[in-house]
């Protein structure tokens, strides 16, 4: 067996000390770091996904499970650089420190306590089939893709979120969500909601739930609604059905209960 002199055991020495170490699970974070990370968040990532993170344009973080994140590394991936195709951008003004001080931050949000809700889903399933929000939204399959699918909102977003949007849909619905009016050639009116548009054409759900393209030289006239018919507001429920319908939307959380 050959020998290591003393030259030979300082340069291992040295490889040893630069060999970089494991890196520290986000989960075992010190309480200053998720406390820094809390900050950054706040000022960079809360008007998306919410103070404490709760959800509002973006999805709600306080969940155990993340969807496209479940390793650290694809956390802290998510964090800088973003996910193409989405609203989610990156955040390349921030340095490795506080990079991974925002990843734990946001995994420390999975093991907060679930919010306690007021209302009563029992009744406000009864609510929401009543005001017939199924002939807009989809949920589980059921219903009509005029609005965005249900099916696992209650664990996309919070509840602060979910009452803004009924009372004031405006305010926080996605403008994609546009009611557009079109008068064709042969003078028939179609309404429904704009899903695509360029130059030459207009792509639109119609009030059955149709898909449905036309090209805009062939139209008489088309033009996008008021901001405030995108949806349909329930501004005059009580309390107590505003408690009700969200409590019930927050049960929504797919296929799956969420278990992402």
């Amino acid at each position: 067996m050959r020998k290591t002199g003393p030259g030979g055991l300082a340069l291992l020495a040295g490889l040893l000390l630069a060999a970089p170490a494991a890196a520290q699970p986000l989960a075992e974070a010190s309480a200053d770091d998720v406390a820094h990370g809390k900050r950054i968040f706040d000022i960079h990532c809360s008007r998306c996904h919410g103070l404490d993170g709760v959800g509002g344009e973006g999805p709600n973080l306080m969940r155990e499970n993340l969807r496209r994140s479940v390793e650290d590394d694809a956390l802290i991936e998510i964090v800088d650089d973003g996910i193409a195709g989405t609203d989610m951008p990156g955040h390349g003004s921030l340095n490795t420190r506080e990079i991974r001080n925002v990843a734990a931050y946001v995994r420390s949000l999975g093991v907060a306590p679930r919010e306690e809700l007021p209302g009563d889903p029992v009744a406000g399933k009864e609510l929401y089939d009543m005001t017939l929000c199924s002939t807009c939204h989809i949920t589980n399959g059921e219903g009509i893709a005029l609005g965005p699918d249900l099916s696992d909102v209650g664990l996309l977003r919070g509840s602060a979120f979910l009452r803004e949007s009924i009372q004031d849909p405006p305010k926080v619905v996605n403008r994609r969500y546009r009611t557009v009016l079109v008068e064709t050639a042969d003078s028939r009116t179609v309404m429904g909601v704009r899903t695509g548009e360029d130059t030459f054409t207009l792509q639109m759900i119609d009030e059955a739930g149709r898909h449905r393209s036309f090209r805009k030289s062939e139209l008489r006239e088309f033009q996008l609604l008021p901001d405030e018919s995108m949806m349909m507001s329930y501004a005059d429920f009580t309390d107590a059905e505003l408690n009700d319908l969200v409590s019930y939307l927050m049960t929504l959380r797919g296929p799956e209960g969420g278990s992402e």
